[in-house]
C-alpha cells in the first residue's frame, strides 16, 4: 500500500472502528498527519502570525474587520480539520491494534494516563503528577511498539488479514 492509497483508505474508513489495518496504512497516515501539521504550523512560526490567529485565540480586539474574519475562519477550519484528523487517526489506530489481535480500547492508554497525571495538579501532589507522566511515557512506548508490530497473518477475532 502506498502513501495515497493509505490516506485514501483511512479517510474512506474515517468512522470504521472494526476490521483490521496493515502497518503501512497506519504509518502512512501518521506521516500524512505530521505533514499536515507542519504545513499548517510552519508558516506561522516563520512569518510570525500573519493573519492574527493568536489574537483570535486570545480574544484580543482587531483593528481590521477583514483580518478578524480571516482569523475566525482560519481558526475554525484548523480546529475542525484537527478534530477530523484525530478521529481518523484513532479509527486507523483501533484497526491497527485489531490486526495484532489486541482490543482497540488500548488506543486510549496514553490519554487516560495523561488524565491521571492531571489529577496531581489540583491536589498539589508532585508524586501523582510524576507517576502520571511516567504512565504517559510508558503507555506511549507500549502503544508504539504494538502499532509497529507485524500483524497476524491468519484470521483473528477481528477479521481476515488486510492486504499489505
Amino acid at each position: 500500500m502506498n502513501f495515497f492509497e493509505a490516506v485514501g483508505t483511512c479517510f474512506r474508513k474515517s468512522f470504521v472502528f472494526s476490521g483490521r489495518a496493515p502497518r503501512s496504512e497506519y504509518w502512512w497516515f501518521v506521516l500524512f498527519g505530521v505533514t499536515f501539521s507542519l504545513i499548517i504550523e510552519v508558516p506561522f512560526a516563520i512569518l510570525g502570525d500573519p493573519i492574527g490567529i493568536s489574537a483570535f485565540f486570545s480574544g484580543r480586539e482587531y483593528d481590521n474587520d477583514i483580518i478578524y474574519a480571516l482569523s475566525l475562519l482560519y481558526g475554525i477550519a484548523v480546529i475542525l480539520a484537527a478534530l477530523f484528523i484525530t478521529v481518523v487517526n484513532v479509527s486507523v489506530g483501533v484497526r491497527r491494534l485489531h490486526d495484532i489481535g489486541r482490543s482497540g480500547w488500548f488506543i486510549l492508554l496514553p490519554p487516560l494516563s495523561f488524565l491521571v497525571s492531571l489529577l496531581g495538579i489540583p491536589t498539589g501532589s508532585l508524586a501523582v503528577l510524576g507517576i502520571g507522566f511516567i504512565l504517559v511515557l510508558l503507555t506511549g512506548i507500549v502503544l508504539i511498539v504494538w502499532l509497529a508490530t507485524a500483524g497476524n497473518k491468519a484470521d483473528n477475532k477481528y477479521g481476515a488479514p488486510p492486504l499489505p
